[in-house]
């Protein structure tokens, strides 16, 4: 289970660099995951 986190944040990564704000309805959940990626 150790490479499951980070197969995931690669995932989100090049993601939230698109539109990290962009979507109002996401931004919730986006911030989550920032605070878990940094």
């Amino acid at each position: 289970m150790h490479s499951s986190p980070g197969n995931q944040r690669i995932s989100i990564d090049p993601r939230f660099r698109s539109r990290p704000v962009e979507i109002p309805s996401n931004y919730s959940f986006s911030a989550m995951l920032v605070i878990e990626c940094q």
